[in-house]
């Protein structure tokens, strides 16, 4: 009998499958993905190459006053 521990919020579950139920057992790679670049690299990079619009620089040319309002939840 396989046990596997299945992430479930803040904690985990612990299955028991037959293994002549059990084909094959899939982990995912995020936990070895590694960051090129810090969050302000990131995060710069893509105002200046935005997917689809002009960039903010030139859809505000004309404008006097701009505010910009950005929340990251990471």
């Amino acid at each position: 009998m396989a046990e596997i521990k299945l992430p479930y919020g803040q904690k985990e579950l612990l299955l028991r499958i037959p293994d002549d139920r059990l084909e094959a057992v899939l982990v995912p790679g995020i936990h070895q993905y590694q960051v090129e670049n810090s969050q302000e690299e990131i995060i710069r990079r893509a105002l200046e190459n935005p997917i689809g619009t002009p960039r903010l620089k030139e859809m505000v040319r004309d404008r006097e006053k701009v505010e910009e309002i950005n929340k990251f939840v990471l």
